[in-house]
């Protein structure tokens, strides 16, 4: 997969690393493209969960290691789990073909702690308590209401034993890249066969910064 160096000129793509060209047009939408879309994006938040662990470091506070396990897991999950708008998630059972056993066992242990800890709170790792404040020898022993939450460290913050977590987001993100050049490739075949009159039917991309207003508002 070529990583092509392009730049904005007045909503316009500009492909660097193909100065003789003046046009990049968008492709229609089929099952196809919108495959290599969805994958484009798993892409991207599996860049972001990596970069997430890589920032992790001894001289971090456990605050800012905490938020970047949360991260790195959240972005990785997101990547497998029902989506309005990428119908293309990822499966478990295919990205880890041919891996050992142990491969889906850290994925089952980090999607429970994902599912269970950090996206609801249905483990022990939170725990809330209500009670009443007395004083038992008093006749009349009520002193106050107090209410507490207990949350645990979710285990294995330091880098060191999140290795197998890493582990899995590197064959996730080769497997991912694997998929773009195979689609990729099927694209290269047909588009390369267009002629001018072909092309002239296809629109050229316009991008659009978003604004405040976009936000809720999906497009690609």
């Amino acid at each position: 997969m070529k990583n092509l160096r392009f730049e904005y000129v007045d909503n316009r793509i500009h492909i660097i690393d193909y100065p003789a060209a003046d046009k990049v047009l968008e492709l229609p939408d089929t099952q196809i493209t919108k495959r290599l879309k969805d994958m484009f994006l798993h892409r991207s938040d599996l860049h972001y969960s990596i970069e997430f662990m890589q920032s992790i470091h001894v001289s971090n506070s456990q605050i800012i290691s905490k938020a970047l396990v949360h991260s790195a897991i959240i972005s990785y999950y997101k990547c497998f789990g029902q989506n309005d708008f990428r119908n293309n998630s990822l499966i478990k059972k295919k990205v880890l073909t041919g891996l050992p056993k142990e491969a889906s066992d850290v994925f089952d242990y980090y999607k429970s702690i994902r599912d269970k800890f950090i996206a609801h709170d249905a483990s022990r790792y939170a725990q809330v308590y209500t009670g009443a404040i007395i004083e038992s020898s008093n006749p009349k022993p009520f002193v106050d209401i107090m209410a507490t939450a207990f949350i645990a460290n979710i285990p294995d913050i330091k880098m060191d034993t999140l290795q197998s977590l890493f582990n899995l987001l590197s064959v996730t993100l080769e497997w991912v890249e694997n998929e773009i050049n195979k689609i990729m490739n099927v694209l290269i075949a047909e588009f390369s066969q267009y002629d001018i009159t072909q092309f002239k039917q296809l629109n050229e991309i316009i991008y659009t910064v978003p604004t405040d207003n976009d936000w809720d508002k999906p497009r690609y």
